[in-house]
């Protein structure tokens, strides 16, 4: 006769435990075969909030759970996955309203501290991530390829608007091609620099 779970009528995966291949799975994450959808039952998601999260030095409250690549943490709530500082700032603070998103004052990615949260624009979300310097691609002279300073920048465009110089000319005063200087007067680059 086979041996079935302590758990379920599923055939013994790790006789040792009596656990079928999906208890058994709970039993080693968890520490307890019975986890899983049902371990979460009952408790609320601020409860889970707290108790997968730690306060830092910084007075961030960082969560210790699952975490996206970026940092951000991850919760699962009714088989959905959700980002736990949103779930943060929905249970703490109230509802995010449509098309926001919810930004770290702390820039923090695992902080849920309901305190370091607040709602804003995508651009908002851009514009701190631009003042704070994590930009993908610095910009100006922070670029390991810039081959001008911003001082430089500022005379071509004067030199430009005065009438006096053509690109071809300002290209190669400044060792850079005719159409990076157009970019730079049109200020389709260097934006930064005024």
């Amino acid at each position: 006769m086979e041996t079935r779970c302590l758990h379920c009528d599923r055939p013994v995966f790790v006789v040792a435990r009596q656990l079928c291949r999906a208890h058994y799975k709970r039993w080693h994450r968890y520490g307890d075969a019975a986890a899983g959808a049902s371990y979460f039952h009952g408790e609320s998601v601020p409860d889970r909030l707290v108790r997968y999260s730690e306060v830092s030095g910084t007075g961030c409250l960082e969560w210790t759970g699952a975490k996206s690549r970026k940092g951000y943490g991850n919760l699962f709530v009714d088989g959905k996955s959700y980002l736990a500082h949103r779930l943060a700032y929905e249970a703490w603070v109230g509802p995010i309203p449509d098309g926001l998103w919810v930004l770290h004052s702390c820039d923090n990615p695992p902080c849920i501290n309901p305190e370091h949260l607040r709602v804003g624009t995508h651009q908002d979300n851009t514009d701190d991530m631009m003042s704070r310097g994590r930009d993908r691609h610095p910009r100006g002279v922070a670029n390991k390829s810039a081959k001008l300073t911003d001082e430089q920048v500022r005379e071509m465009r004067t030199l430009y608007a005065a009438g006096n110089v053509t690109q071809v000319a300002l290209g190669q005063k400044y060792g850079i091609n005719q159409t990076v200087v157009s970019d730079i007067v049109r200020r389709q680059t260097w934006k930064h620099v005024e």
